[in-house]
Order: structure tokens, then C-alpha cells, then sequence
């Protein structure tokens, strides 16, 4: 028995009438609350443990960390309340069998799994699921321990994120019957379970006082600061059950290995009123790290409470808190201390983190910092909009059209933008009207990386619909500004009132001094003006934004005689401005111009990602503010969260697509480069299906609506390209080289040949179309679906290379390649290993949609055009010479993604022996 519950038993008998009702809670939750503890391993085999044996842990460090004195001074209800929240306040990982059915049906848990990428530890678990009609099931997984234990890994970590704030409802559950007496101590005592895993602002605006049980008083705020420290205290290497780790083997996530060899890494505690000392010694770099980490939450929590511990402690309490001190991590195995410390880490200097700025190109062009602070001008707004209208504003397609017609009906939300010279400078000022900023919020502002610590505005954001989420995350972008000046004033006053804050910020580079002042100035009704001025213009490149951008006006009357550079430099500055604003939905004013070009979109949610897009026909317009000129083969303006986004890697790989897409989802971090002019790569796979549906429904839609004749062709071109039902046939209508269109070749049932040079491929009945005509794809396409085979060969191009050939005829009974061209071809593009074509070959076909970075396939020239896949089995030596490379590593790769499931290891093998009598004396041939 802990010596709190020994002097509360203590205090009780001596009033046993008064304290009834605390002693009846206690012995039923003493009672039941281990048993419900007991369970929490079902689920969370691979945590340490949370059973009573850690409540009766944390008692006891509150009794060492406040003394035996301290605590005989606390009231009966205070004891009572460190008793039930020390018993209780894990009790949220425990969950019902009815529950977990509820939450494998529901959407957030499909989300969730859906959005563990590489980087996580429970990626390997992820990957055992699969996506069907919006529900999780089982990807053809072999039942080991991994797949047995996925499940639950999965939400164990699910859970985890919530289980502080779940202690309520299993509470509720589980002891219905609470007298009324203390009904109001009971649910102080849950919200003290809620604080072990808030932040310490939420923790100091509980109340420091409340009226107890009889004529005592009890202390919330001080009963949750003690759980967070007993908690935190509680790592000693007796939380691990060996039992646990044999029951789940090696089937651990890398996360809890590292957790579970922290408690073990632990040699010493001391643990007392005075000092807490501990000792690790740690096998490798990532145990050192995970206690690292853990001791850094000791001393921040011991700091916070120390800082205010006369606000959290009860009136006349004498004892302070132990000193966190002759703390040391050991490194094993040959390792050394830096400098004699126990710990080094990496700190970011914002002067060095400037310096990067400036020298790395991460801006290539300076002028893009501006579109940093029209970002963040515009997440401000938007935050602003949804306090002001989150009751209207709902996560759906209704919410949006009030989103937009709100944001939209008068100028109170606009942004301001003046640049104007003066002083022999160009002095620059941005003005929002949106949410503004505390002097927390500026803090962060100021810490390089740190926007996403700001816990009160990441609740904000968190609850705002997906598609009105602030942008900008990466942590960077105000100091940005810093490469255009070395001074910025600010002003700025928070939604919900306050008092205005008035800042000089001084570049890194110089001395980084702030200077903060609060006044009763104006600056009404709230939000932020940044003002800033330019001495060096010479900053800019002098790019040209399109046609018809304000600099190419300028600098087409610029006449060195009469004009300035400075005319050039604002009209610089303006098309950039103009470039951002152009699909913004805040409108967007430059020097009291309105540059914002707002159209008309449709809105939709993908079914598969969730994620919400916009999207509407493109006009020459939008790609004269894209680029130069028109590429023939991007059809798309693409935006992300209203921006355009300049670099798009995977436009080619969507064809026909005449759409602007404007994509709502999701946050910069995961999704754009640092420096938000191209996607991220991983990202792009994804997006390019996310369009090629949302495409399909929204041309299907608004088709017979389209009035420009060369918009339904593109429409029709690609309704036809990627949906199985396409009733728009003016494809068809497309002329064919010799032939009067599409339909009358298809219709005549002749023969095509497509090639990768202008050299004609002679033949009876042979028409002839190059690889990169636009309309080579659909036409292939075509053929396929009415049943045409493809003959792949190769031709001797003007230089003597050998090129690809695709024959496609109805006169071929199946698909055939001549392999002689496909490994001649191989080896001069000197490919890395590839897929291949296994025509022939059927047991060695792998599953279909197989993507790759690296390694093409010379027979893969559409991606719509099908046929059997396998891993090529001939490499390139060092001198480039073709060889035969067959590895156990290769028979495993095509058995676990074979296509036919019953196919065994054995007859892969065979089937490779099988090519490799075709192969070799063709490799001996083009050796030489």
C-alpha cells in the first residue's frame, strides 16, 4: 500500500461519516480499475506496462518527489484525487470488443491507415491492408506474426493519440452508479486524468482552488501537475514484462523496440524532495536518443511547474520542487562524450538557417518571398473566416459555396498590397484582415521551423474544414523576408480583442534584435501589416511571367533614355502578386488594384482519397499566367490550396486533360517542395489518379454545357483515354494521316504500325503514326479494345540505332515480341533493371500498375496499353555487355507480386530456366 492511500485511510477513520462516499469511490475503483487495467495488454502488447503496478509507481514517486511531511499536510479530498487520477488516468486505453468493431468500420480509422507513409515505423503494418469499397481488408497477407499483429499495432497507435481524452467515457461505462454527493469531484478528477497528455497552458487554466468533500479544499491544477510528473518519473526498467516480448517475438514496431530498450537502458533513480538522478546506459545511438527525449519531458515539465509552482501549489505549502540534476546516458560499444557532455544535439542557429536561405536557391528567384507572405496573409484569413462562421461552415460541398460566398461578399476580408518608392528605396507593405496574432502566436513567428508547435492554432486548424486549412507549414517563410531586407516593422492585433502588438524585427544577419510594445493603437477591426523596404532591386531576376505580364508591358516600352529600372522592378513585383492572386478566393488588391481573378469551379470529394478538388475548363488566359507558351501535351493548369504550382513533373502522363484543377487537401509539408513551385514525387503518383477520376466525373458532367468546339475534343479525348463508358465520340472525328478521320480508319479495320522515328516501316496495308503525336495514344487505345494484338519489333533509325515498332493488327492471332529488337534495344539504352514484356511466358506475370522511378520497360509506350509484365532477368555488366542474372532476391520479388496467386516459387524458377534456353544464344549474338 502506496503511503498516500495509507493517509487517506488514515484521515477517513477519523471521520469515517464525513468521508463515506470518497472511501465507497475508492475501494470500488481500487477494486475494478486494475481488472480493467489488466486488459489494456490485449491491445498494447507491444507498450510497457500500464497495469496497477504503474499507478502504484506514480504514487509513489509524488510521495519522494513532495515528502512525507508534504503530503500529511494535504487535505482528505486532495489524497482522494491523487488516488483516482493515479488509478484512473490510462484507464482510456482500454476499449470493449463492440468498440473496436465501431472503429474498424469508420472512416477516421480508414483514413488514418491510409495516411501512414514510409517514414513510419507502422508503414510495414499498413502495407498488410488494402482499400476495398471503403473498407480495410486483408492484401493478400500470409498469416505470420506480422499480419496476426498488424491489426492491432494499428490501433493500439490510433488509440494512443486519444486515450487521455477516452478515460471519461470508459469511466462512464464502466461506473454508472456515482453518488451525487461527489458527482462534481469525480469529473474534476477525470479532466486531471485528461491533463497527462495536454499542453501546460491547458493544465494552468484548470482552477487552482475548489471547495472538497466536508469543509475541505482541494487543488485541480496541483493534483494534475503531480499525475504528469509521477507519470514521467514512472521509467524504470521494471515497466517491461519480458512475457509480453517473447509472447510478440520479432513482431515489434521499431518504435516500441526503441521504447522498450529505453526502460531496459536504465541503471539507476533517484528519485527524492531534493534531486532526481538517472543513469542509462544505452546500447546504440537510437536508445540514447528515446531517453534522451524522454529526460528533455522531464526537465521542460519539472520547468514549466517550477516557473509557476506558487500558482499551482495550495496556499501554505512549503515544499518546492527536486532539481533535475547528474543526469548521464552512457553509449555502449566504443562510443564518446562531446565536450564531457552526457548529450549533443544539433540546434539551428538563425543566423546560419538565413545564411542557407540566401545561398541554397531554394528561392531561385528572391521575388517568390513574397508570395510566402501573401500566404500566410491569406491563412490568416481564412482562419479568421471560420471563427467567425464555423457554425455555418460544415466539411462538404454546401460548406464550401459558404466558405467561398462569405470570404466573397464584401471587402472585408480583402489584402491590401502597396509598393512605392521612396527614400531612394522601394518601401513594400501587406495589410490582412485576418485572425492576427498574440504574443505567443509571434513567438513561434520568429522560431525557425517551430509554426507547427503552436498548439493553441494547430486546435484551430485542426477542426476547420480540409479544404480551408491554412498552407503554410513549413516553418520558413516569414524569414524568408530576410532575403529582401534587413528590417521589418509589424503590427498586428489578435480576432477575439486584445491590446495591439507593435514589432521591429531585425534580420539574423545583423544582430536578430526584436522589439515588442503593446498599445492601444489602432488597427481595426484586427489582423497584421507587414512593412518592409527594399533598398537592392538588383535582388531580382528579371523573369517574365507570360504573355502578358505587367513586366514584359514595361520592359516592351522601356526606353533607357527616359525610363528607370525602378518602373521595371514594381512591374516585377506586381507580376508576382498577380500570379498568386490569380486564383485566390480572398480577394487580393495591389496598390488599390484588384489583381485577384477569381473564376467559376466546381467543386468535388475523390471517393477513394477523400481529398476535395476543384475544377474548371482551361482558357488561354490561365496558360499565359503559367508559362511562355502552351506545351501541347499539358492540358492543365494545376493549383494546390489556390496557388499555382509551376513545375508539373507528371503533366505528361495525363492526357487530353483542358482542365484547371485546384487541389484542397491535405498540407504543404507532405504535399509541395520546399520552395512550393513543383510536387513532391510520391505525392504526384497519387494525384495523377485523384485527377484522372474527378476528370472523368466532371467532363462527363458538363460536356454537352461546353461551347468551344476544341474543349469537347479534348474532353471527348480523354473520356475516351480513361473511362470504360465514354458516350462522347467527337474523337472520332480526329483526322488520320491518308485517311479522312479516326472513324473511317478504325472502321476499315487496317493495320498500324506507331514508331519512334519519321522512317516509314513498308508493309501491305501498313498506316504509320509517330510515337509522339498526341493522338497515338488514344488511337492505340482503341485498337487494343476492339481487339487488335500488338507485334513489338525494331527498326534501324537515321543514326543506326535500333528503334521501338508496334505493330497492331487484327490479322495477328496474339500478341508476340520479337526478342532479338526488345534486348537490342535493352542494352543500347543501357537500362537498369526493368519490367519486361512475358508474352509466352504466363507464369511469370506480376500483378498490373506496377510503378517504378527508375528501369522502363522498351515495349511500355502507353500507359493504357496492357499486357503481361515480369522482372527482367538480363542486366548490364561493366563493360555493357547483356548478361543472364537470376537470383533467389528476383524469384522472391515475382512470387510476391505474381498476379495468378497460386502460383508457386518452383515454377517461376522453371519458367525463367524456360526463357533463359530463348535468351542466351540471342545475348551471345548482340555481345559480339
Amino acid at each position: 500500500m502506496s503511503y498516500i492511500e495509507q493517509k487517506f485511510i488514515d484521515n477517513t477513520q477519523k471521520n469515517l461519516d464525513t468521508y463515506k462516499s470518497l472511501v465507497a469511490y475508492w475501494n470500488l475503483v481500487k477494486l475494478q480499475v486494475p481488472k480493467i487495467l489488466s486488459c489494456i495488454s490485449m491491445v498494447f502488447p507491444h507498450y510497457t506496462l500500464h497495469d496497477v503496478s504503474h499507478s502504484e509507481e506514480i504514487l509513489n514517486s509524488i510521495m519522494r518527489i513532495l515528502g512525507k511531511e508534504a503530503i500529511d499536510g494535504l487535505s482528505t479530498t486532495d489524497l482522494w484525487m491523487i488516488l483516482c487520477a493515479a488509478y484512473c488516468h490510462d484507464i482510456g486505453m482500454f476499449i470493449s470488443g463492440d468498440e473496436i468493431k465501431k472503429i474498424f468500420e469508420e472512416g477516421e480509422f480508414v483514413k488514418y491507415v491510409r495516411q501512414i507513409d514510409k517514414t513510419s515505423k507502422l508503414y510495414e503494418f499498413a502495407q498488410c491492408f488494402k482499400l476495398e469499397k471503403n473498407v480495410l481488408v486483408y492484401d493478400n497477407c500470409i498469416l505470420n506474426l506480422k499480419s496476426y499483429n498488424a491489426a492491432r499495432f494499428l490501433l493500439a497507435d490510433f488509440l494512443r493519440k486519444v486515450h487521455a481524452k477516452r478515460a471519461k467515457d470508459v469511466m462512464a461505462d464502466n461506473f454508472t452508479q456515482i453518488d451525487w454527493e461527489i458527482k462534481r469531484l469525480y469529473d474534476l478528477v477525470l479532466d486531471e486524468c485528461l491533463m497527462h497528455g495536454a499542453s501546460f497552458s491547458e493544465v494552468m487554466s484548470k482552477p487552482r482552488f475548489e471547495k472538497g468533500f466536508g469543509d475541505d479544499t482541494c487543488h485541480p491544477r496541483f493534483i494534475s501537475c503531480l499525475l504528469r510528473l509521477g507519470d514521467l518519473l514512472d521509467f524504470d526498467s521494471s515497466r517491461i514484462s519480458q512475457y509480453l516480448l517473447k509472447h510478440l517475438s520479432d513482431s515489434i514496431p521499431g518504435d516500441s523496440k526503441n521504447h522498450v530498450k529505453k526502460h531496459a537502458s536504465i541503471k539507476h533513480i533517484e528519485i527524492s524532495t531534493e534531486r532526481i538522478e538517472a543513469t542509462a546506459e544505452c546500447e546504440d545511438c537510437d536508445t540514447a536518443s528515446e531517453v534522451d527525449a524522454w529526460f528533455s519531458l522531464i526537465r521542460d515539465e519539472l520547468a514549466c511547474q517550477r516557473n509557476q509552482w506558487y500558482e499551482i501549489v495550495p496556499k501554505n505549502f512549503s515544499q518546492s520542487l527536486p532539481i533535475f540534476r547528474d543526469v548521464e546516458i552512457l553509449l555502449k560499444n566504443g562510443y564518446d562524450k562531446l565536450d564531457d557532455k552526457y548529450q549533443s544535439s544539433f540546434l539551428i542557429d538563425a543566423k546560419k538557417t538565413t545564411e542557407l536561405l540566401q545561398g541554397s536557391n531554394i528561392y531561385m528567384d528572391k521575388s517568390k518571398c513574397f508570395r510566402e507572405l501573401l500566404q500566410n496573409a491569406v491563412d490568416a484569413t481564412f482562419i479568421r473566416l471560420y471563427l467567425e462562421c464555423k457554425d455555418k461552415i460544415s466539411n462538404d460541398k454546401e460548406g464550401y459555396r459558404i466558405f467561398v460566398e462569405q470570404i466573397n461578399q464584401d471587402e472585408k476580408y480583402a489584402i491590401n498590397v502597396s509598393l512605392e518608392l521612396k527614400d531612394g528605396g522601394y518601401l513594400f507593405s501587406i495589410k490582412d484582415h485576418g485572425v492576427g496574432m498574440s504574443k505567443e502566436d509571434l513567438s513561434y513567428l520568429l522560431k525557425i521551423g517551430s509554426s507547427s508547435q503552436n498548439i493553441n492554432r494547430k486546435k484551430v486548424i485542426d477542426q476547420m474544414p480540409e479544404y480551408a486549412k491554412p498552407s503554410g507549414v513549413f516553418g520558413i517563410g516569414f524569414q524568408s523576408v530576410f532575403l529582401l531586407t534587413d528590417k521589418v516593422k509589424l503590427w498586428t492585433r489578435q480576432f477575439d480583442g486584445g491590446s495591439l502588438i507593435e514589432a521591429d524585427l531585425n534580420s539574423p544577419l545583423k544582430n536578430g534584435f526584436v522589439a515588442l510594445k503593446t498599445s492601444a493603437g489602432d488597427l481595426k477591426p484586427y489582423g497584421t501589416v507587414i512593412e518592409f523596404k527594399i533598398n537592392d532591386t538588383s535582388l531580382f531576376k528579371k523573369n517574365v511571367k507570360g504573355y502578358n505580364s505587367e513586366f514584359k508591358t514595361k520592359f516592351g516600352k522601356y526606353d533607357f533614355i527616359e525610363n528607370t529600372e525602378d518602373e521595371l522592378f514594381a512591374a516585377l513585383i506586381q507580376d508576382e502578386i498577380a500570379h498568386f492572386a490569380y486564383n485566390s478566393i480572398v480577394p487580393i488588391y495591389f496598390n488599390k488594384e484588384k489583381v485577384s481573378k477569381r473564376k467559376e469551379y466546381s467543386f468535388y470529394q475523390d471517393e477513394d482519397s477523400k481529398e476535395f478538388i476543384e475544377i474548371s475548363p482551361t482558357t488561354k488566359e490561365d496558360f499565359l499566367y503559367r508559362n511562355d507558351y502552351m506545351d501541347s501535351s499539358e492540358n492543365m493548369v494545376v493549383s494546390f490550396r489556390f496557388s499555382l504550382v509551376e513545375n508539373l513533373h507528371f503533366a505528361n502522363t495525363i492526357r487530353y486533360l483542358p482542365l484547371n484543377v485546384n487541389i484542397l487537401s491535405g498540407n504543404s509539408l507532405d504535399i509541395l517542395q520546399i520552395n512550393r513551385d513543383s510536387f513532391k514525387e510520391d505525392y504526384e503518383i497519387k494525384l495523377a489518379e485523384i485527377i484522372k477520376r474527378i476528370g472523368v466525373k466532371y467532363l462527363n458532367e458538363k460536356f454537352d454545357s461546353f461551347e468551344n468546339d476544341e474543349l469537347k475534343m479534348g474532353a471527348s479525348m480523354f473520356l475516351e483515354y480513361y473511362s470504360e463508358n465514354n458516350l462522347h465520340k467527337e474523337w472520332e472525328k480526329l483526322p488520320f494521316p491518308n485517311e479522312e478521320t479516326f472513324k473511317s480508319f478504325i472502321d476499315a479495320e487496317k493495320s498500324l504500325v506507331v514508331v519512334n522515328t519519321e522512317i516509314p516501316v513498308m508493309g501491305n496495308d501498313m498506316n504509320q503514326m509517330e510515337l509522339n503525336d498526341p493522338k497515338a495514344a488514344l488511337l492505340t487505345l482503341v485498337l487494343r479494345r476492339k481487339g487488335y494484338k500488338i507485334r513489338f519489333f525494331g527498326i534501324s533509325d537515321f543514326f543506326g540505332k535500333m528503334t521501338p515498332a508496334y505493330e497492331f493488327s487484327l490479322k495477328l492471332k496474339e500478341d508476340k515480341v520479337e526478342w532479338k529488337s526488345w534486348l537490342q534495344i535493352y542494352k543500347e539504352r543501357k537500362n537498369i533493371r526493368s519490367l519486361m514484356p512475358c508474352i509466352g511466358f504466363d507464369k511469370l506475370e506480376v500483378k498490373e500498375n506496377m510503378l517504378f522511378r527508375f528501369g522502363h520497360d522498351p515495349m511500355y509506350i502507353f500507359e493504357k496499353i496492357s499486357y503481361p509484365r515480369t522482372a527482367c532477368p538480363v542486366v548490364l555488366d561493366d563493360e555493357g555487355n547483356l548478361k543472364w542474372h537470376v537470383t533467389e532476391k528476383l524469384i522472391q520479388w515475382v512470387y510476391d507480386n505474381k498476379k495468378d496467386k497460386s502460383i508457386t516459387q518452383k515454377e517461376i524458377k522453371n519458367e525463367y530456366e524456360r526463357m533463359k534456353i530463348i535468351f542466351e544464344p540471342i545475348i551471345k549474338e548482340l555481345n559480339g
